[in-house]
């Protein structure tokens, strides 16, 4: 399932698109993407499957399709096991921004699969998230950052002391995108952190979904296929919400719209 839906990310990232009428959702108007606003998720897509491939090709460049079609970058450093701790590598693009990319869930990992149901909301330690008074995260997604935070900052801190930070990522990944970007805002206050998320499942509450739209505001997006089930789970009932920067790719899978607000509903 992981191949299929960053393989379909990443053809769709290269077609046209088409011309759409307006679609009404709540919140907040609603954009269809141009052709070359959608060739800026193209190289996040092939560094988000990048960071499902073992630590040692990543350290070579040498993972298939994924490194091969992006310009090797500088300064790597992996990290994760692929089961209980995510797979990620940071590196440092030929235009000085900093790159980090996060696995999302090993689905032949009982320990990975675990980390995605593992569903209560837990509140936030003020210590990654100053100021985050009735923030909670899903639990798993919350344990896995922790286990993962260290070497990232140590990771970043290693690259130069300026410029971008680009952080992107699939499914659990996603939801780590969000995370991570969120705290190295907050560790970074100097430098414009991006986060560029794809299929990503609700990560948190509705408090978090406001502190990620106040600490990252436009630099955050996430990229949802019609017919993908993740990014509606865990449920909304159940308190979870995500932050704005939806893009949504319509059933003919050659239109992007971009949605304002939060948890649109979509016409298909």
């Amino acid at each position: 399932m992981r191949s299929i839906l960053i393989c379909l990310l990443l053809n769709t990232a290269t077609q046209s698109i088409a011309t759409a009428r307006p679609t009404v959702r709540q919140d907040s108007s609603v954009t269809v993407l141009s052709a070359s606003q959608i060739s800026e998720w193209t190289i996040p897509a092939y560094l988000a499957s990048a960071a499902y491939c073992p630590g040692n090709t990543i350290q070579s460049w040498n993972c298939g399709p994924a490194c091969g079609n992006v310009s090797e970058p500088n300064g790597i450093v992996t990290g994760g096991d692929g089961d209980f701790v995510q797979r990620w590598f940071v590196a440092q693009t030929s235009d000085g921004t900093t790159v980090l990319s996060i696995s999302g869930t090993n689905t032949s990992s009982i320990e990975s699969i675990g980390i995605d149901i593992d569903f209560p909301l837990v509140e936030v330690d003020e210590t990654f998230f100053p100021d985050s008074t009735g923030v909670e995260l899903h639990q798993g997604f919350y344990g896995a950052f922790k286990r993962i935070q260290g070497g990232i900052l140590a990771g970043v801190v290693a690259q130069a002391r300026q410029g971008d930070i680009l952080v992107v990522g699939h499914s659990l990944g996603a939801a780590l995108t969000q995370i991570t970007a969120t705290y190295l805002q907050k560790q970074f206050p100097a430098r414009v952190v991006t986060a560029k998320s794809f299929a990503p499942p609700r990560s948190g509450n509705k408090a978090w979904a406001d502190y990620v739209d106040v600490t990252l505001g436009s630099n955050t997006g996430h990229m949802i296929n019609y017919a993908d089930d993740v990014p509606h789970l865990p449920p909304r009932p159940w308190h979870f919400q995500h932050a704005s920067g939806e893009i949504w790719i319509l059933k003919d899978g050659t239109t992007y719209e971009a949605c304002g607000g939060r948890e649109n509903p979509v016409s298909l």
